[in-house]
């Protein structure tokens, strides 16, 4: 298994959204991702109980949109790519 590069769009490094830009050399990639997240959007002190016992998040985050680019080698042998690009745009509901 290779680490493949991936793309966050939203991502806010002071106060520029880095990844939104068609331009690679402000691009920010990184290893690291996850599809859902009910844990962020839990608020601290929260009284709010559901069936299970647990806080419920106010706001739940997810992968509202993944596309994997792969592009070919041209000139190269059959089957030679490279590196593929993760994107990953994240929404709330």
């Amino acid at each position: 298994m290779y680490p493949i590069p991936v793309l966050i769009r939203g991502i806010n490094v002071n106060g520029e959204f880095v990844n939104m830009e068609y331009d690679k050399s402000k691009w920010l990639l990184v290893r690291r991702f996850f599809l859902t997240d009910p844990v962020s959007g839990i608020e601290e002190g929260a009284n709010l109980i559901g069936k299970s016992h647990q806080p419920i998040a106010k706001v739940f985050r997810y992968a509202a949109d993944v596309s994997l680019k792969i592009t070919l080698r041209p000139n190269g042998k059959s089957g030679m790519i490279y590196p593929p690009l993760l994107t990953i745009s994240y929404a709330e509901a």
